[in-house]
């Protein structure tokens, strides 16, 4: 049986993190579907891609990590939203957290704990999808 990967859509300004990003998202199972450098941009990707999961940052080269979340929040079909920024502080945390956002992961602290999360769901929906049905 096919099993479709974790969906995975990265808003990311620097390249070098998105790489990073990419490569490391890619060895839990997912597939990363897309990438942007720009909230507009991020935005309008999203829901052309339909992914599982956004990973957002917050500091972005037009616009923020905090637009994006505000828009998905009205999304009838939501993605999880995973923030990964450099910007650790109760603040950020507790803003992100109001904007419906389902994990904050500090850079410098955090990414094996993004890792996991996107491993798990990964893992999650290979079970779920692989598990037979039931004949009626």
């Amino acid at each position: 049986m096919q099993v479709n990967p974790l969906r995975v859509y990265l808003v990311e300004n620097s390249l070098i993190m998105f790489g990073l990003l990419r490569d490391l998202v890619e060895s839990t199972g997912a597939e990363v579907v897309g990438h942007s450098i720009g909230a507009a941009e991020a935005i309008d990707e999203i829901g052309k891609t339909a992914p599982d999961v956004v990973v957002v940052d917050i500091a972005l080269t037009e616009g923020n990590g905090f637009d994006v979340l505000k828009a998905m929040l009205d999304r009838e079909s939501r993605p999880l939203m995973f923030v990964l920024s450099n910007h650790a502080t109760s603040p950020y945390r507790d803003r992100a957290s109001l904007l419906g956002a389902d994990g904050y992961f500090a850079k410098d602290q955090d990414m094996t704990a993004l890792l996991t999360s996107v491993a798990a769901l990964a893992d999650a929906r290979g079970r779920m999808r692989s598990e037979p049905t039931e004949q009626r």
